[in-house]
């Protein structure tokens, strides 16, 4: 007997206890009436797949829309960590000029003064944060890392990039129908297959 949305939404929620409530309020617009055309479609449209795995393709929705959501957040994590570096490279010259006549401690304070700038030369923008650490591990991809994901638009380009390379991992085809729907239960706003087709060449495009 075929598993209804319900069915499968709650088996997922009780086998993984750690979603956030970001995640579980995803998962319940799956039970809405609000979404029940675009739920249809995506289960109609995965119902023809040999052995599919809803809770999988599920779980990949929820991980995408993670990442959607944590990288405008990574800026100003970067920023921080700017500012709290620039606090320590301060804080050591300090000391190192007070101990001016302990070599030993100006070698030390010399290193880690070397060390501070090293971090601060890695890139524009990090992944040592928590949205940034959220990012990487529910990545399907490790996305490009930029200032530009604030906008509404650019995490619903997030979300179906990173979705559509779960989807092609999964069943060997792109599945844009689905992944419209999934995008349109995600964010609310109409999504069509060309908008997908198209998130996923600029997303491409931005990689080579």
């Amino acid at each position: 007997m075929r598993s209804s949305p319900r069915d499968v939404i709650d088996a997922f929620e009780r086998n993984d206890p750690g979603l956030s409530a970001e995640d579980l309020q995803f998962l319940e617009r799956f039970c809405s009436e609000r979404y029940a055309v675009q739920v249809d479609t995506i289960w109609s449209h995965l119902s023809g797949a040999n052995k599919v795995d809803f809770a999988r393709v599920i779980g990949h929705a929820v991980r995408a829309l993670r990442v959607a959501n944590a990288l405008p957040k990574v800026p100003a994590e970067t920023d921080k960590n700017r500012g709290d570096l620039l606090a320590v490279k301060n804080a050591v010259r300090v000391i190192r000029d007070h101990y001016a006549n302990a070599p030993n401690l100006r070698r030390e304070l010399a290193w880690l003064e070397k060390d501070s700038d090293s971090k601060e030369d890695l890139c524009d923008l990090d992944l040592s944060g928590e949205a940034g650490f959220t990012a990487a591990w529910n990545s399907v991809e490790l996305p490009r890392i930029s200032r530009k994901y604030k906008t509404r638009a650019a995490q619903r380009a997030t979300f179906m990039a990173q979705l559509r390379q779960a989807m092609q991992d999964i069943f060997g085809r792109p599945c844009n129908e689905v992944i419209a729907a999934f995008t349109i239960v995600a964010f609310g706003t109409d999504t069509s297959a060309d908008d997908v087709r198209n998130a996923w060449k600029r997303h491409i495009q931005r990689k080579t």
